[in-house]
């Protein structure tokens, strides 16, 4: 992306992409087209960006990612949905899987 916005040194702003495509969305959530600079919004501190990450991604179910810059355009850090556990049972049969592995490992020559 060729345009960063200048800010005040000590602010910090955040551009989000669809978690699944990696496409970068404007503020409004459709896709970015190279155009305007609605794709970021910028804070005056990091803890009132890390709040509007918070309330974002509650809203949007986990369905994109954070790229946090500096007023230096750096990237200080990329925030993702955390991995889901699989269900219980999906987690089960990944386990007996492993188990019916080892035994046929060890009992099948």
């Amino acid at each position: 992306m060729e345009h960063h916005p200048k800010i005040e040194n000590g602010y910090y702003y955040i551009i989000r992409a669809e978690l699944a495509t990696g496409i970068v969305v404007n503020n409004d959530n459709s896709r970015y087209l190279s155009s305007g600079n609605n794709f970021y919004i910028v804070f005056e501190n990091i803890e009132k960006l890390l709040e509007h990450i918070e309330k974002d991604r509650k809203i949007h179910s986990d369905e994109f990612e954070y790229v946090i810059y500096n007023h230096n355009n750096e990237v200080i850090d990329i925030i993702r949905p955390p991995f889901k556990t699989p269900p219980k049972e999906k987690r089960k049969n990944i386990i007996l899987n492993f188990f019916i592995k080892i035994y046929k490992y060890f009992t099948i020559k």
